[in-house]
């Protein structure tokens, strides 16, 4: 246990080295207790010595945690400091690439500008091209129309032609080649179905005894699509007029319209062997 804040060895010892002193000097008692006192002060003094000893150890280690800490925290700095300067590095090299990419959409932006531009050009050339067109065609249309009213004039001039031989040498190649005598032909509006028809060779007359009809039309060449509505046209007239004969007249017609057109009953007629 401490005696008067110093430790007992040494208040040991200097009680000791005191008693021997006074022995040996044969101190009195006055000076006695001025050396104790001056122990006293030295206990004291040592006791506030020791007190700030352990301060400065507590201040020593609190210093030494703060470094530790101090030192940690550096070292977390450095860490951060070091991500920052490879983000510092990536950022750069991400800012050089866009700037790379940046100049190439630039170079593909003018390219691209510069190819809208011809289209443009080349639009309105079409535009251009395409109004003369239409202007042209126009004028080639009316062209048509004028050469097809021509045509169909000619073809008319043509047909009624074919059709006044007809009416004018029938009556006898009739007789001659089917034994039909003829009492009247011309050309007649007749009505099937309360629609009017022009036949354009009509005729009447008998076959042994019997009244027929000729429903005849003259044609340039028969298609079998005309030979199969000019049927169903004759068929039907057969249930209001009686027996009628279905004829063409005609310059040419191939086999197979021909051979069509005599299984269906027609008669027919080339046009080189009518009156001229």
């Amino acid at each position: 246990m401490k005696q008067n804040g110093i430790s007992p060895e040494i208040y040991k010892a200097i009680t000791s080295i005191v008693d021997e002193r006074m022995e040996l000097l044969a101190i009195g008692r006055e000076e006695f207790n001025k050396l104790k006192a001056i122990v006293s002060e030295i206990a004291e003094s040592q006791k506030k010595s020791e007190e700030r000893l352990t301060r400065i150890e507590i201040n020593l280690e609190t210093l030494s945690e703060r470094v530790a800490e101090l030192t940690e925290a550096q070292k977390k700095s450095e860490e951060r400091l070091t991500r920052l300067e490879t983000s510092v590095a990536e950022l750069t090299e991400a800012q050089k690439k866009s700037e790379q990419r940046v100049s190439e959409l630039t170079e593909a932006q003018k390219k691209s500008e510069e190819r809208l531009t011809r289209l443009e050009t080349s639009v309105t050339e079409l535009t251009e091209a395409q109004k003369k067109t239409e202007k042209e065609l126009g004028a080639l249309i009316i062209s048509h129309k004028d050469l097809k009213k021509q045509v169909g004039g000619i073809s008319h001039t043509i047909g009624f032609h074919l059709e006044d031989r007809a009416i004018k040498s029938l009556p006898s190649i009739l007789k001659e080649r089917y034994g039909i005598e003829i009492e009247v032909m011309d050309r007649r509006y007749i009505s099937i179905d309360d629609k009017k028809r022009e036949i354009n060779i009509y005729g009447v007359g008998k076959k042994d005894g019997e009244a027929v009809y000729i429903f005849g039309e003259s044609k340039t060449e028969p298609s079998r699509k005309e030979i199969k509505n000019f049927d169903k046209f004759i068929k039907r007239a057969e249930e209001k007029f009686g027996k009628i004969y279905p004829l063409f007249v005609y310059y040419t017609i191939t086999e197979e319209n021909k051979e069509f057109a005599l299984k269906k009953d027609f008669l027919l007629i080339p046009s080189y062997i009518l009156q001229l």
